[in-house]
């Protein structure tokens, strides 16, 4: 098994424990708290939109 294929099954045994202990992943909330994440913290607007 190559470290990327261990990697991924790590990764995977992780997302089973962490779902059969908290339900499972929303991925609509994760991909809304990804775009939070991407924000411009300092200006409130989307990076890049060219507000400032």
């Amino acid at each position: 098994m190559t470290d990327d294929q261990l990697e991924r099954s790590r990764l995977r045994e992780l997302i089973a424990d962490a779902e059969a202990e908290h339900g499972p992943v929303d991925r609509l909330a994760v991909e809304a708290k990804r775009a939070l994440l991407r924000d411009d913290s300092s200006t409130g607007f989307p990076a890049g939109d060219g507000a400032a």
